[in-house]
């Protein structure tokens, strides 16, 4: 009978995390400025109790935060901006350069490739028409995710706003559907939550700073025009754990073999993005975020993996952070404290292990 029960119980769970799985997939339009408006109402409540404490009515609070982080993001963007201007300057200066790796690559294929010279610059011009043809197509689905993103952009400020407002009668409405024995236990699941997401996105926020000040002195010492813009724009990805610092690598790689030529810088700039991924992933991460989003890296990884499946980008950044959430939620829970022991980074450090039995 407990064999019964243990599957169907298992079963049981399987089933609800496939349909909560399906339902976050097809219903991602609706639930991605949702989720994001959560995590930036948590950043934003301390500030604003500390406001309304100070006299403030709470409409006015809101908005004033609100307005803060709008005049922060756009004075972001409008430096960003003014660098890719004079980046997109230097691009008729590609030319020449590409000019001549291309013939490098033309030369390396006549000689390797058992093909006449005209086979091959046929199939040449036959690629670049596609290229460009190609190109124009994708114009209207890039002007079109703009338009969408600027919308999911808006629509998360509202929710942002009245997520805030509410915020109140939110938590009053899911204390008072536990029961009264199991309040405190809530208040508590709640109190860890709002933490683990602040000090998620906080600390993230700072090693994005450490980062691409690091990054950015390590180009400006090789020598790479726009060191700032390359520096913060690829620690901006390290948002996206794993992979994203090599991405915003690449960009300066591809920059420098472009506009100088050469192999030797690109080389530089590849150790020292590698020196820096190394000093943020052994020492500068693990001191400032600590131990608070304690997720292994195996399951970290999976959920990297999951939520760019499920939600693509928005998905690679919020589900570590909802991983660290269903990990409290498990271990606050009798029935799933199994799972909160698998999920956790101390399951690796207890050093035991369950030994076989020997026959």
């Amino acid at each position: 009978m407990k064999i019964r029960s243990d599957i169907a119980y298992w079963a049981h769970l399987l089933i609800t995390l496939s349909i909560l799985t399906a339902v976050m997939f097809w219903a991602q339009t609706l639930l991605k400025p949702i989720a994001f408006a959560i995590i930036i109402a948590l950043l934003f409540r301390p500030l604003c109790s500390k406001l309304e404490r100070k006299g403030l009515p709470s409409i006015v609070a809101i908005l004033l935060i609100i307005f803060l982080f709008l005049g922060v993001i756009t004075t972001i963007l409008s430096l960003f901006s003014a660098q890719l201007f004079y980046l997109f300057q230097d691009v008729q200066d590609f030319e020449q350069n590409i000019r001549q790796i291309i013939n490098r690559l033309q030369e390396i294929i006549y000689q390797n490739l058992p093909l006449s010279q005209q086979e091959i610059d046929s199939f040449i011009l036959e690629s670049r028409n596609q290229i460009l043809s190609g190109s124009g197509s994708l114009l209207a689905p890039t002007l079109g995710a703009s338009g969408n993103l600027l919308a999911s952009a808006g629509l998360t400020l509202v929710y942002v706003f009245f997520f805030l407002l509410y915020r109140k009668s939110i938590l009053a409405f899911i204390l008072m559907t536990q029961g009264e024995s199991k309040r405190n236990q809530t208040q508590i699941f709640l109190s860890k939550v709002n933490k683990v997401i602040i000090r998620y996105f906080m600390g993230l926020l700072i090693v994005i700073a450490i980062m691409g000040t690091l990054n950015s002195l390590g180009l400006w010492i090789i020598g790479v025009e726009h060191a700032i813009l390359f520096g913060f724009f690829a620690a901006a990805l390290t948002i996206i754990p794993y992979i994203g610092t090599y991405i915003g690598g690449a960009l300066p790689v591809l920059y420098v073999i472009l506009n100088k030529g050469e192999i030797l810088p690109a080389v530089y700039v590849s150790a020292w993005f590698i020196v820096v991924q190394m000093l943020e992933s052994n020492w500068i991460t693990p001191r400032i975020m600590g131990n608070q989003v304690s997720v292994n890296a195996l399951f970290a990884f999976m959920a990297l993996i999951l939520g760019g499946l499920i939600w693509g980008i928005a998905g690679m950044i919020l589900f570590i952070p909802f991983t660290a959430v269903l990990k409290i939620l498990f271990d606050h829970s009798e029935s799933f404290k199994s799972l909160g022991v698998l999920l956790g980074s101390e399951f690796s450090q207890t050093g035991t292990e369950t030994k076989a039995p020997t026959t």
